[in-house]
Formats: C-alpha cells, structure tokens, sequence
C-alpha cells in the first residue's frame, strides 16, 4: 500500500544482537505520535508461567562487561487481542519505559491504580536471587492484572501500543527480521513539543500530521 505524499514511511534495519530483546528498536527511541482514532476491543496481557515450557520466563537478558549491575530479567508476556494470542519479550528496564509512557500520556496515576516501577535493587537481588525473582514476578503479574482491566479506546499513546506489539485496531503489529514498517504512522500525529521564547508566549504540546 503506498502511503500518501505527505507522509514518510521510516524504516528501520535490524541491527545484529545477542542480547536476546524483541526484534522491534529499543522502545524508548520509537518515534512518539498518537493515533487521532483508536478502536481497542477487551485486551488481555499476563506473564507467561515461568514452568512453561515454551514461556521460560525470567532470565538475563544481558549484560554490560564494564558494568555487572547493568543486568536486566527479561519476561516473557502473553497479549490476547481481537481472538488473537502471541507473546513478546520485554525486559524490566521496558517495563518501567511502558510504566512512565504509560502515565505521561494516557492516565492520572490516581485513576490508573498501577504501582510505580523503580529501578532494582541489585543488592537485595545477590541475597536471595530466587526470591527476589519471584518478587520481581508478582509485581509484574499484577501490574498487567490491572493493565488489563483498564486497556480500552482512551490508549491513543504509539509508544504504548508498539510495547505489546499492537496498532490502534488492537490487531498485531507484524515484524520482520529485515525491516521494520510502521504505517501505522499514516493514521497518526506527533506530538511536538513547543517552547515559548517571549513573554508573551506559552509552552505547549503541538500536535504535527
């Protein structure tokens, strides 16, 4: 489908890796536009049971040689959307990326109920790492426990959709190994920020085609 004369269409060549992440770019480098119509039927998201065969869910995703504390588990997640099921892999630093995204665009904290995702704490982590894994899972179980009772029609958020491979119908976003297309981005607008440079002036959001 070619998409119209004043939209580009970004993409992206996979880069190799061993670190075991999604094939998408690192989340928190997607581009950040809104959908201007988002029709979201009942989605469900859960971690995969960690006895699962084909879901071994917490594991090291990768580690940075210079730094041992830059470790991160990565889990294994479940999305059910329009009769549909598959899985993606997100890390904890993802989690806490979605988390922010989350709360910045779409919803007051005081309405959302989730709990703030901080950074880990390696030290309790080294002390008793099956316990602290199993911390890290019920938190994260229930973080999408409550995700799942309020994902609807008000997420308009690209960002957030992309996390759980979703566009703004609640169909799969379809991935690649080459590339990565997003045109989704033809039914979208950027949000860009603009700053006052007189007194007379406000900041605000600038929504852009």
């Amino acid at each position: 489908m070619m998409a119209p004369p004043n939209v580009k269409i970004k993409h992206i060549t996979r880069s190799p890796s061993s670190s075991g992440d999604t094939r998408f770019p690192k989340l928190d480098e997607c581009a950040h536009f809104h959908y201007e119509n988002v029709e979201l039927g009942p989605i469900k998201v859960l971690l995969c049971d960690k006895q699962t065969d084909s879901c071994k869910s917490s594991m090291l995703c990768s580690s940075n040689k210079e730094n041992e504390t830059d470790h991160h588990l990565c889990f294994l997640i479940t999305v059910i959307s329009n009769s549909k099921k598959w899985v993606v892999r997100r890390s904890y630093k993802n989690f806490m990326f979605l988390d922010t995204q989350l709360h910045r665009c779409v919803y007051d904290r005081k309405y959302s109920l989730l709990p703030e995702l901080q950074n880990l704490s390696y030290d309790e982590a080294k002390n008793g790492e099956e316990e602290y894994e199993e911390k890290i899972r019920n938190l994260l179980s229930e973080y999408l426990e409550r995700f799942s009772q309020l994902a609807g029609s008000l997420i308009n958020c690209g960002p957030v959709l992309n996390w759980f491979e979703l566009d703004n119908r609640g169909n799969r976003l379809i991935v690649t190994d080459e590339a990565i297309n997003t045109p989704a981005v033809a039914a979208a607008y950027v949000v860009v920020p603009y700053c006052a440079q007189a007194t007379d002036e406000i900041s605000f959001d600038r929504k852009k085609k």
